[in-house]
């Protein structure tokens, strides 16, 4: 139910195991509370953990990593982190999401530390991690940080990953690097509209409206369509260099 959307389904049946005093196992735990996170409901997340520890199934590493989960996507990082903290074992998935909902609340710098924390207990970050990472950097404009992790994303190879590429785009141009964001986006295999706007987003920020503008014009003529932050950028643009009749037909 839970794989298909049928979240509050999910913990209404769940509801009905327990009143009828069957037991749970660990699969049937990490669905309830990926349900739980799905629908960012806390109070019936902490009833399920509740339940897992009554169970003693929360040493799981599978169910320590919903639960981890669960509680950065109900805005609750403190939680999460006496959860994180708590278990024995953690594997990337476990590290990957708290770094995730540091990053999500604006926890950069215990992102960060996070991070240097798995790198001294030799855990691998993924794809995931550096995500979250190169999020926070963004956020704190911490740009030396920024690059080591951009040399380790090269390292691995996986400097082509979409995702990774857009999030080094936007972590450059917050800091003030927008010849740098740019050389990234040129190296993308593909750029799509996260990409577009995020190097207009940044040439916007860093006062390079001309630029802004013709990478709209490029976006559209390679048929990608812009959205709300695209335009409004544009708009911004138009403002900010006295260019009224463009920003009239952005509007139109």
């Amino acid at each position: 139910l839970t794989h298909h959307g049928f979240c509050q389904k999910a913990l209404e049946l769940y509801q009905e195991m327990q009143v009828s005093g069957t037991g749970i196992t660990p699969h049937i735990a990490v669905a309830v509370i990926k349900a739980c996170a799905s629908i960012a409901t806390l109070h019936q997340g902490q009833l399920i953990h509740s339940d897992v520890v009554k169970q003693e199934l929360w040493s799981d590493i599978f169910v320590g990593s919903a639960l981890v989960d669960m509680y950065c996507k109900c805005g609750t990082v403190e939680d999460a982190v006496c959860v994180f903290d708590s278990l024995p074992h953690k594997d990337v998935v476990m590290w990957s999401a708290m770094a995730a909902g540091y990053a999500q609340h604006g926890y950069g710098a215990e992102a960060l530390q996070l991070y240097e924390r798995m790198q001294e207990e030799g855990m691998e970050p993924n794809e995931v991690t550096f995500v979250s990472i190169l999020k926070s950097c963004a956020s704190m404009k911490t740009l030396d940080q920024g690059m080591l992790i951009h040399s380790e994303v090269i390292k691995r190879n996986i400097d082509a990953n979409l995702i990774i590429g857009n999030v080094l785009v936007d972590m450059y141009s917050k800091c003030g690097r927008v010849h740098e964001a740019r050389d990234v986006f040129d190296h993308l295999p593909t750029q799509n509209t996260v990409s577009w706007t995020s190097i207009i987003v940044g040439y916007v920020d860093n006062g390079c409206g001309e630029e802004a503008l013709k990478c709209m014009d490029q976006m559209k003529a390679q048929g990608v369509l812009p959205d709300a932050v695209t335009y409004l950028c544009g708009l911004k643009a138009c403002c900010s260099l006295g260019f009224l009749e463009k920003g009239y037909a952005l509007h139109a």
